[in-house]
């Protein structure tokens, strides 16, 4: 659902009873990009649509095997973590065309848990990703177009309780903010992205 800030309704974007998830926006803002089952089969078992926010029948846009999918801030890429085999990181720019594996891969693992996260930072440059691996956690940083530079991890110390953390930048890209549960129950947690990217805790 859609509710502008000053209407006291919201408008529904897709039909109920349906595994429908938010993506993000497009470039224009006027429709949202969501994720649903596959119309066409069973595989890929989800899809991307572009749904007015106006209301009515989403479009199709293209089928995706990734349960959470992300579009850049400027709603001009996508995102997503896959596996097929081994954990990897699909692109797509635009939104809509055929999507291409993230390479390099110093992150590929078949051990993984939990909902891994891969999500543009506010200026397209590089992408976030979150993945839970026997062993500890793992944060990396993806430069985004591939091939600019290395990936590299980040955070290397993150506890490794709970759910995979969730992530937030704020405008600019400098600062984040990640959802964490520790010892101490679930915080809010200040994350600086310097060259060694630091945390100070803001629960």
């Amino acid at each position: 659902m859609v509710r502008y800030l000053e209407s006291a309704t919201a408008t529904p974007l897709t039909p109920d009873a349906e595994d429908w998830y938010a993506a993000g926006w497009s470039p224009d803002s006027r429709h949202v990009i969501v994720r649903g089952k596959n119309p066409k089969g069973a595989t890929p078992r989800y899809a991307l649509f572009s749904a007015s926010v106006v209301g009515g029948e989403p479009d199709l846009l293209m089928p995706i095997e990734s349960t959470f999918p992300r579009i850049s801030p400027d709603g001009t890429a996508l995102a997503a973590v896959t596996f097929d085999g081994k954990l990897g990181v699909l692109t797509a720019s635009p939104v809509g065309s055929p999507v291409k594996r993230y390479e390099p891969t110093p992150f590929a693992t078949a051990d993984f848990a939990n909902a891994p996260l891969a999500q543009f930072s506010p200026d397209n440059r590089s992408i976030l990703l979150m993945i839970d691996v026997t062993g500890g956690r793992q944060a990396w940083l993806l430069p985004y177009p591939p091939g600019k530079a290395q990936p590299r991890r980040i955070l290397e110390s993150l506890p490794n309780t709970g759910f995979t953390p969730r992530w937030s930048w704020f405008p600019g890209g400098a600062n984040a903010v990640m959802s964490l549960v520790t010892e101490r129950g679930f915080n809010l947690w200040l994350v600086g992205m310097h060259k060694r990217a630091e945390t100070s805790d803001h629960g």
